[in-house]
C-alpha cells in the first residue's frame, strides 16, 4: 500500500512540475484557438452550444494539444459564430 501511495505521490510532483513548466512559458495547449475565439468575440460556451456538448467538453478537448484538422474545425466553427 505504501508503495502505492509514493507512486501516487511521484506522478502529482510530475504533473505539478509539468503544469509549472507549461505556465512559465506562458503558454496552455491551443492556446492559439482560445485567443482567436477571444479576438473574434466567442465564448468557448458558444462554440460548445453549436457542437451540442457541455461547455465542460469543450475545455476537456483543450486541455491536450489537437490535431490540426481538429483546430482548423474550431476556427471554421468560431468564424461561423462570429458571423451572426
Amino acid at each position: 500500500m505504501a508503495t502505492n501511495e509514493n507512486t501516487r505521490r511521484v506522478l502529482i510532483k510530475k504533473q505539478r512540475q509539468q503544469l509549472a513548466k507549461r505556465r512559465a512559458m506562458g503558454k496552455r495547449p491551443n492556446e492559439d484557438i482560445r485567443e482567436y475565439a477571444k479576438i473574434q468575440g466567442v465564448y468557448l460556451w458558444e462554440i460548445a452550444e453549436a457542437c451540442g456538448v457541455s461547455e465542460a467538453t469543450v475545455y476537456r478537448k483543450l486541455r491536450k494539444e489537437l490535431s490540426p484538422e481538429s483546430k482548423a474545425q474550431f476556427y471554421n466553427l468560431v468564424d461561423k459564430i462570429s458571423s451572426y
